[in-house]
């Protein structure tokens, strides 16, 4: 048997599987499945650790592996700060609502827009950097979510809450995501 096609195969199997979780998740935070994924989430943990314990020479093979590990990394945290904000109340399935800490004058207004603008963002980004515009690698759906959501709560501390919305701008390669007020 060829290690290197063994391996090969079960990397190009491990990314079709880690698609599918990503989907089922995403039914799962919008409300059309009605359990977590958990099993499935279990099986490409253990498939990825039974990996990274191989002791691979090929540079490629073990890059390949170090890449798809790390990308499950990063969805995992994902769904953990997702699953975490759902058992504080503060992250509602069908409509993500991601709510700043009750303060005694008045109710806190959503940070998070519905997932339209965060993949509005992030399709804006992905065209910039095909089209040439963005130099360097777009930052991954779930990095944009985390950064738009830092972004939101520290202009509703500045300006208070006054409505706005984000847009991509590119200026000598670099991308750039700047706030608009709405008026």
């Amino acid at each position: 048997m060829d290690e290197r096609k063994d391996i090969s195969d079960e990397l190009d199997d491990l990314m079709d599987a880690m698609k599918r979780l990503e989907i089922r998740y995403e039914q799962y935070f919008s409300g059309t499945e009605k359990r977590e994924p958990m099993q499935e989430r279990e099986r490409i943990t253990y498939r990825i650790r039974r990996l990274m314990n191989l002791s691979v020479t090929q540079t490629d093979l073990r890059f390949r592996i170090a890449s798809v590990s790390s990308r499950f990394n990063t969805y995992n945290q994902y769904w953990t700060r997702i699953l975490r904000l759902m058992d504080e109340g503060r992250y509602h399935r069908g409509g993500v609502v991601h709510r700043l800490p009750e303060t005694s004058s008045a109710k806190s207004k959503p940070l998070a827009k519905p997932a339209s603008e965060v993949d509005r963002l992030f399709g804006e980004l992905q065209q910039a950097q095909k089209e040439g515009k963005i130099d360097g690698k777009v930052p991954s759906l779930p990095q944009l979510t985390e950064f738009l959501d830092k972004q939101r709560a520290e202009i509703r501390k500045k300006y208070g809450d006054h409505e706005f919305e984000f847009a991509v701008q590119t200026n000598n390669g670099k991308p750039k995501i700047i706030a608009r007020r709405k008026d």
